[in-house]
């Protein structure tokens, strides 16, 4: 059964770790630099099945309404949605 949980810091490696074998590998690859993202994001949320990492998510909150979602289907395609309101 999935559960979602607040990053702990010491599973940073596992995460990145599987953000680099779902297509991110380029973005994480940069330990230091990973870091300072999970540090500075308001959120971060991990999804696990058992022991396995099998999702993540963070928030940056810059106070504007505003969406931004990126998931992986089934199929490993990307689906993005971007929502914007100002004022």
């Amino acid at each position: 059964m999935i559960e979602f949980q607040s990053l702990d810091f010491g599973d940073l490696e596992a995460v990145q770790a599987f953000l680099a074998e779902n297509g991110w590998e380029k973005r994480v690859a940069d330990s230091e630099r990973f870091q300072r993202m999970i540090e500075n994001a308001n959120r971060t949320v991990v999804a696990v099945d058992g022991d396995r990492i099998v999702g993540f998510a963070r928030a940056l909150c810059d106070d504007v309404e505003r969406l931004y979602r990126n998931c992986r289907g089934r199929r490993g395609q990307a689906r993005t949605r971007n929502r914007r309101k100002d004022g």
